[in-house]
């Protein structure tokens, strides 16, 4: 997926602080609504979680390390901070609301998108010239990767002999990435919230996709299983 991003920036003529961050996790949420596999979703996420400190500073450095300054230590720092330290809280609050499931199922996805939707507007405000000069080429190079993840991740699951329901998981995880984590380094790292822009515009793409998506796994789930 870095790949592909990187090549579809470089293809498209994006700005450099610009093709730098790729975007948006709304994933487990996404899963929910398309009641796919929870425990298959967060065992990903997990996963990702441990390697990213290692991973994302390594691509940040192979792939935009001559267009950008990468400090590798400040950015394992925001990775932690971003990305780990969320994850661990939200396995201790699973354990303190664990009795309380029903009204944390209804309330925890609202939560989620209404958070989202906030820092969304407050990165396409703080690069609102930026979004009128490119924001339609980066729609669609935002566009193309989304999808390409959905159809990779599901393709690649039934290609391993897996049913729809983790399939359709896998398409989340992997179609839907994080742009928390992507916002939180083009701001602390890379001071430029036209580096953030790329991660608030694909955040609004895969979140209308990943409900048209879900909602189809959804009715498919529904039926038998194959």
């Amino acid at each position: 997926m870095p790949l592909v991003a990187v090549g579809l920036a470089t293809a498209f003529g994006l700005a450099p602080e610009v093709a730098t961050v790729c975007a948006g996790n709304s994933s487990k949420v996404m899963t929910f609504f398309a009641g796919g596999n929870m425990a298959l979703s967060v065992a990903m996420t997990t996963i990702s979680t441990l390697l990213a400190p290692v991973v994302t500073r390594t691509i940040m450095r192979l792939l935009a390390g001559r267009e950008v300054p990468v400090e590798f230590w400040a950015m394992a720092g925001s990775i932690f901070r971003i990305v780990v330290v969320p994850v661990v809280s939200g396995l201790l609050f699973e354990r303190v609301l664990r009795r309380r499931q029903a009204m944390a199922d209804r309330l925890l996805p609202r939560v989620v998108i209404a958070a989202t939707c906030l820092v969304n507007g407050i990165i396409t405000a703080n690069s609102r010239e930026a979004l009128l000069t490119m924001g339609g080429t980066l729609v669609v190079v935002e566009v193309l990767p989304n999808f390409f993840g959905y159809l990779v991740g599901y393709a690649g699951g039934r290609m391993f002999g897996l049913d729809v329901r983790d399939s359709a998981t896998i398409a989340m995880q992997v179609g839907i990435r994080n742009g928390g984590l992507a916002a939180g380094l083009a701001y602390d790292l890379l001071k430029s919230s036209n580096a953030a822009l790329a991660s608030a515009v694909f955040g609004t793409v895969q979140n209308a996709s990943g409900a048209m998506v879900a909602s189809y796994f959804r009715r498919r789930l529904e039926g038998p299983r194959t």
